[in-house]
């Protein structure tokens, strides 16, 4: 993906960019792959797997890994839903009072929406900035700050 700075045309009721895009591997939308067009919700792939990066404290692509680790997304994609599962994911450079279990699972939701295979399915830039607004202004509550509070 290139966050925007690809320039979108309108092509019948879809906008996208038939020339080849180069983008940085790991961060391609996987429609964009399969068709060569590029869509506005081929940012919010890329944008997720950002959101991913934050979350785990993890490379995109990490090739120093086995072929099936190198992946990011696929690595962690079925376990973003499963709250004991992600605790195992979160970085642990990231400290654990500074969030709410409830906080860290909101985001792993939206990061998930965000890499779904389907880019109808996934949600719009403005979608996540509302989304992340909400996670981040939450306060949190009072004893149950982390996971090991729950």
């Amino acid at each position: 993906s290139d966050f925007g700075l690809a320039k979108l045309i309108p092509y019948g009721n879809k906008t996208y960019v038939s020339t080849r895009v180069l983008g940085t591997f790991g961060y391609f939308d996987p429609q964009y792959t399969a068709t060569g067009h590029l869509t506005l919700k081929s940012d919010v792939y890329g944008f997720g797997v950002v959101l991913l990066e934050l979350l785990t404290g993890r490379r995109a692509v990490d090739l120093t890994c086995n072929l099936k680790k190198q992946n990011l997304v696929s690595q962690v994609k079925l376990k973003l839903h499963d709250k004991w599962k992600l605790r195992k994911i979160i970085d642990p450079e990231i400290n654990r009072g500074s969030y709410t279990s409830e906080s860290v699972a909101a985001f792993a939701v939206l990061a998930s929406r965000c890499v779904r295979d389907d880019d109808n399915r996934r949600p719009t830039m403005s979608q996540c900035v509302r989304e992340l607004d909400k996670i981040l202004s939450t306060p949190k509550i009072s004893g149950r700050v982390g996971w090991y509070a729950d």
